[in-house]
Formats: C-alpha cells, structure tokens, sequence
C-alpha cells in the first residue's frame, strides 16, 4: 500500500491578533464565500471550519449562504471542527472557562448547522495541559489535532494519556497546519513542494497515512489545488494525495491501527515552547483568578 496525504484545506482564524475585530472578519468573511465558491464549482473540493465567534457572525452578515452551508455539510465535503466559540490558551484559564467554551461552541454548530462536532482542533494553541485528554473526552471529541507544543523528535501521532489515565489520538502538526499551504500552479513546481512536504511529513509519521494542512491565518483558499493534486496523482504512483477533511483522515489512521499499527503513549505537560511567559507565567494565572 502507497502513502497517502490527506490534503485538508482550512484557514485559520486569529480572531483580533493582527488586526481589529471588523478587518478580521471581513477578511475571514471573503475567505468563507470563496471556499464556498470552490466547494460549488469543482465536485472535489472540501474544506475545513473552525471558531463559531467566526461562524456566528457570518451568518448575521450572510444569511442567503446558510442553506449552502448546510448543504456541503451534508455532504460531508464541508466539515465543522474545533467545537469551540474561540481557540483557547489551555493553560491559564480554568477549567470551567473551557467546559463554557466548547458548551457555547457545540451548542451553536448543533442548533444552527445541526453538527456534534467531534473533531477537536486547537491548532494554534499555547500550554496543553496533562489533563486535556479527559476534558476533551468527556466535552465529546474523539481525537485532537494541533500544531504546537511537541518535542521535535516526537512522532506526529500518539496516543495522550491525561493524569486520571483518559486516552486521547492525537496528531501533530510537525510542519505546522500551513505544511500544503501556499502550493504552485504548475506541475513541475507543484511536484517538487509536493515531494518535499511528504518527505518532512513521513519523517514524523509513524502510519502510513500523513496529515498534510493547506491553510495559513487568514489565508484564501487555492482554486488551483484540486487541478494540481489530479496532475500530480497521475504522473507518479509512489503517493496518493486526497483533498480531504479532518475526519476522512482520521478514518484511515483508525483502520490502520485496527490493523495493527501502534501508536506511542505521551503522558504529561505540553509545553516546550514560551516557558516562563504566555502560558506558563503564575502571575497571570493569578490574575486571571481574581478575575473569575
């Protein structure tokens, strides 16, 4: 069996970093309605969405693209991951501001889109403590995917065990979830981004199955993805790639471990990286809990 490359178009959504909360959107906004373009207009496309205090508001100011919403959606080529209203620091808010986060998250997707969103994506954030696995277990997702906080020699999926010994797949993100991001029109060029990305990829893969993001903050998608993933497929035998969603991977990587893949088990803290500020500074936890 070849290796395949699930492909999972997406555009991360930082609300309020780089800008205000109204140029955000309005870029966040253009983003969607082009991905729901492509999603109508080439059969193959999928794509991946995240963050409801992204998603409410596009439903306020678009309400006409509701039903193209939830037609993708049962589809199954548009998929709703995450759960939460906003991607979380994990480490100083308590636990009950997450409990409240995904409470709100899931409840919006369930009531406005009608999905039980068990993909957890928080992909872009800071200070994953030990006992997230149980949080995410009990808030209802099946497995986790993200791009910080691993050692870099670590295997992009594993198995993490929180501290009441809860089990959580994960998958890392060991090139980041901008890894397919940015790729050539051309086929020569395509071909050698492609074969550069599976090589750092399968570098880290312990299955035959790798995850390959295509999408950066605030990124447009790419109208010439699925030509040049056809294009390439074709010129060569060695690696399959698929546009896909989150959930198409994750039911490969299920059936490869049912077929005797095993998977590292990491217990512990996740957070190797901006120890002493961010994340992992007492004071601002202390504050935080005057706060609440």
């Amino acid at each position: 069996m070849k290796n395949r490359a699930w492909i999972i178009p997406h555009s991360h959504y930082d609300a309020e970093v780089f800008l205000v909360e109204e140029a955000t959107l309005a870029i966040g906004y253009a983003n969607l309605v082009g991905a729901l373009h492509l999603l109508a207009t080439q059969p193959t496309f999928k794509y991946t969405l995240d963050q409801s205090c992204f998603v409410e508001p596009f439903l306020r100011a678009y309400p006409e693209m509701k039903p193209a919403l939830l037609n993708f959606i049962q589809q199954g080529r548009l998929e709703i991951v995450g759960g939460m209203h906003s991607m979380p620091d994990e480490n100083i808010p308590c636990g009950e501001s997450f409990i409240r986060n995904v409470q709100h998250g899931k409840s919006f997707f369930q009531r406005e889109l009608g999905v039980n969103v068990r993909s957890g994506w928080p992909i872009d954030t800071f200070g994953h403590p030990p006992q997230i696995p149980q949080l995410m277990r009990q808030c209802g997702f099946e497995h986790a995917s993200f791009q910080r906080l691993m050692p870099k020699d670590h295997p992009s999926e594993f198995i993490w065990q929180g501290l009441d010994g809860t089990q959580l797949l994960c998958h890392w993100m060991s090139c980041s979830y901008a890894s397919f991001w940015s790729a050539p029109a051309n086929l020569y060029e395509f071909t050698r981004f492609a074969n550069d990305r599976i090589d750092k990829l399968t570098a880290r893969a312990i299955s035959q199955d790798i995850m390959a993001p295509a999408g950066a903050d605030l990124t447009a998608v790419e109208p010439h993805l699925v030509e040049m993933v056809k294009a390439y497929n074709q010129s060569q035998g060695e690696v399959e790639l698929i546009v896909a969603n989150v959930s198409d991977y994750y039911q490969a990587l299920n059936e490869g471990l049912q077929s005797g893949v095993q998977l590292p088990v990491f217990s512990g803290d996740l957070n190797p990286i901006f120890q002493g500020c961010y994340s992992a500074r007492i004071g601002i936890k202390q504050w935080n809990r005057r706060v609440e």
